[in-house]
C-alpha cells in the first residue's frame, strides 16, 4: 500500500523514526530495498536522519548499503551530507563505496561542503581521499 503521497509504509516508519513499526513491516515481509517515485528508501531516510539504529536494522535485514535512488544518492552520500556522523562511520564499516558519486561529487564532498567537519573527519581518519586525488585534511572548515 502506498501513501496518498507516494511514501510506502515503510518510509513513513522510517521518516517517523518508528522503530518498532518498521520492525513489523519488515518481519511482514516488506521488501527493505524498495523506493518511492520520488527516490526514497527507508535506509535512504533512516541515513539522512541520523538513525543508527534503524540503519543497523535495515542493513541487518538485506538492505543495500551501496543503494542507489533515482536521483543517484546512496545512504552514505545522504548521511554525509546531513552530518550524521555516526551513520557516516557505520557504513563505512559495512564497506560503502565512498567514491559512489552524483554528478561528481562525492559523501567525503558533501560533508565538507555543508560544513560538518566531523563527518568530514571520518573519511579523513580512514585516508579517504576524494575523486580528484585531494584529501580532506587539507580542506579548511
Amino acid at each position: 500500500m502506498i501513501h496518498p503521497n507516494g511514501e510506502s509504509p515503510l518510509v513513513m516508519a522510517a521518516l517517523a523514526r518508528d522503530l518498532t513499526n518498521l520492525k513489523l513491516l519488515v518481519e511482514s515481509g516488506a521488501n527493505v530495498n524498495s523506493q518511492t517515485p520520488l527516490g526514497r528508501s527507508p535506509l535512504i531516510v533512516s541515513a539522512e536522519l541520523g538513525n543508527i539504529d534503524m540503519v543497523k536494522y535495515l542493513l541487518k535485514n538485506g538492505a543495500e548499503v551501496d543503494q542507489v535512488n533515482v536521483v543517484k544518492a546512496t545512504p552514505l552520500f545522504a548521511s554525509s551530507a546531513a552530518g550524521q556522523t555516526d551513520v557516516v562511520e557505520h557504513l563505512l564499516e559495512c564497506k560503502a563505496d565512498p567514491n559512489l558519486n552524483y554528478s561528481g561529487f562525492t559523501s567525503l564532498f558533501m560533508a565538507a561542503l555543508h560544513g560538518h567537519a566531523p563527518a568530514a573527519q571520518v573519511f579523513a581518519n580512514r585516508n579517504i581521499p576524494d575523486l580528484n586525488g585531494g584529501h580532506v585534511l587539507f580542506w579548511e572548515f
